[in-house]
């Protein structure tokens, strides 16, 4: 069983006010999770203007968590809303697991680490390596109106 916990803000960054809007926001939620990936969202739009001017250049790293049995992905990138929306569904198209994650951003770069597994729970064939980099850059590319 997983226990996930978000805190939700507006398109604006301001928090969300009133029961209506809460409702409304549980309903999208209830909805996505009866069927997920039914809305693969097109999060270009939600970048912000000032992000725009930044460029970050996407790069993919792995190593090994030998001790943990899976593998480190570590991602770099400029920071935008949806990203790591973009990355999780680039995973999920490889057939790759996330088992936990730890998001870090400054100023307008992203740091993410990705601790990950095969569809098995096995560490990452190195193999694999290249499939799914080229898989993650090329997702966060597109979604940044790169391609």
């Amino acid at each position: 069983m997983t226990l996930d916990t978000y805190v939700v803000f507006e398109l604006d960054g301001q928090p969300v006010t009133g029961t209506t809007r809460e409702r409304e926001i549980c309903e999208a939620l209830r909805v996505e999770l009866r069927d997920p990936g039914s809305a693969r969202r097109d999060n270009r739009r939600l970048a912000k203007r000032q992000l725009r001017h930044f460029q970050t250049p996407t790069s993919v790293r792995f190593s090994d968590d030998a001790r943990n049995a899976r593998t480190v992905m570590e991602v770099v990138a400029g920071d935008r809303p949806g990203l790591l929306s973009v990355i999780g569904w680039a995973l999920a198209d490889c057939r790759v697991r996330l088992q936990n994650a730890k998001i870090a951003t400054f100023g307008e770069r992203a740091e993410d680490v990705f601790f990950v597994t095969d569809a098995g729970n096995r560490p990452l064939a190195p193999e694999s390596f290249d499939a799914v980099r080229e898989r993650v850059v090329a997702a966060i590319d597109a979604a940044n109106g790169d391609t």
